[in-house]
């Protein structure tokens, strides 16, 4: 599905200004530069996911939204999609701002968590046939 630049450009701004914001000060609360906020309120650039989706959990609204997907501005809480969303978005997240060492931890213990629950799905596999046998 295209995303309407135009529209995202004019929501955005809009929101900004219902905010009582410069480009400046909603760049400086959410991490981007101001040049950055002005290019997508100029139409030139679209950002990138994770950007879309702090702008819209900042100002309340929905990603569909904010994209021009949708003129109902409330986001949709409870969907499986989208929680699976910001959960990973927060592990991102969070696991960017980590060292590079204890980046490689966490994701040694995901691995190995992973194993354990692959394990876990052979083993009542294997014990649910043998009660059928």
């Amino acid at each position: 599905m295209e995303i309407d630049l135009e529209k995202f450009a004019a929501r955005l701004r809009e929101l900004r200004k219902q905010a009582g914001l410069t480009q400046e000060e909603l760049g400086e609360r959410l991490g981007f530069k101001p040049t950055t906020v002005s290019s997508w309120e100029l139409a030139y650039r679209i950002p990138e996911l994770v950007s879309v989706y702090r702008l819209a959990e900042f100002f309340g609204v929905s990603i569909d939204y904010l994209l021009g997907r949708t003129d109902d501005p409330r986001p949709v809480i409870g969907t499986n999609l989208e929680n699976r969303i910001h959960e990973g978005l927060v592990f991102f997240t969070r696991l960017s701002n980590l060292s590079p060492k204890r980046r490689k931890k966490v994701l040694q213990e995901l691995e190995w968590q992973e194993s354990e629950e692959e394990e876990e799905r052979r083993r009542t596999s294997r014990k649910a046939e043998e009660e059928i046998e």
